[in-house]
């Protein structure tokens, strides 16, 4: 019998993850699984209270920003078991790129089947690891700032319609970019470092990103004047704006970000550290998909 330890997020999404508990602990266990639920309720360090060696994998329960906490315990803790998803957030970007969506029952299976693919994950220097994606200035701020009810009961349209609000009054902010060979200096209005194509709901940020190709994808969506702003807009849903000239984009496995403006950061979908961040593509992470 495989041992499973699964971590939730009781409030994660609608919160209904929860009452489906016994349901879930049901269908492993008809599969030879011993499943033990343990409830995050925000703590760091579970892994210093749990002895991993006890276990055979692992299965987080929630959206990205539970991800990343399980997955910032993991790496910190050299806990090197492979990790299942159960993608129950409110947009689950870095899950839906993996495949692994829509129900319950199939999210169990793909678990069970152990199809394990290995794929990059990034690390913020003096701070921690992300899986999909370090966001700076505006758009961190809107979804910081959203209701949780609202987006709870709207999903990622909440998101869009924040974002859409705000959008042409999103102030610029200077930001300064060096990777091994090159240096960057913009006035930006939304930046992005990408691990998979989609984020904050937004499927085609990054058309051309891999979770496995040892690099992230840099986005930067520069200042310009409103009509270009809203075109702009239409084609960032359309996932078209990579060759307009509003927007930067390259590929690197190493960047150093600096600002002479304060900066409000995210990194999968949570708040992140101030300005400068070096981040790294450095571990690979087993994950059932």
């Amino acid at each position: 019998m495989k041992k499973l330890l699964l971590l939730y997020n009781p409030i994660s999404g609608k919160g209904s993850f929860k009452n489906r508990l016994d349901y879930i602990i049901s269908k492993f266990q008809q599969n030879d699984y011993l499943v033990t639920p343990y409830r995050l309720d925000g703590e760091r360090d579970i892994f210093k209270k749990i002895d991993v060696d006890d276990y055979n994998l692992i299965v987080a329960a929630g959206g990205d920003g539970t991800l990343n906490s399980v997955i910032n315990d993991m790496v910190s803790n050299n806990v090197d078991l492979p990790l299942g998803i159960i993608p129950v957030g409110t947009s689950n970007d870095f899950a839906k790129h993996l495949g692994i969506k829509g129900s319950l029952d199939k999210n169990i299976e793909g678990i069970i089947k152990g199809q394990i693919k290995t794929i990059d994950i990034g690390y913020i220097n003096g701070w921690g690891s992300f899986i999909n994606v370090v966001s700076l200035g505006n758009l961190p701020s809107v979804a910081h700032k959203t209701n949780p009810s609202f987006k709870n009961n709207l999903g990622k349209l909440a998101y869009y319609i924040n974002v859409l609000g705000q959008y042409p009054v999103f102030q610029p902010f200077k930001i300064h970019l060096k990777t091994k060979d090159r240096e960057f200096n913009e006035e930006a209005l939304l930046f992005f470092v990408l691990n998979s194509p989609c984020a904050g709901g937004f499927k085609s940020l990054a058309p051309e990103a891999k979770v496995d190709d040892g690099k992230f994808d840099v986005l930067v969506i520069k200042n310009c004047k409103l009509i270009e702003k809203l075109s702009l807009f239409i084609k960032v849903l359309k996932g078209e704006h990579h060759d307009d000239q509003c927007v930067l984009y390259f590929q690197t496995d190493q960047l150093i970000v600096h600002s002479a403006d304060w900066v409000e950061t995210d990194v999968d979908g949570e708040e992140g550290p101030n300005l400068p961040m070096e981040i790294k593509c450095y571990k690979k992470l087993k994950v059932f998909c």
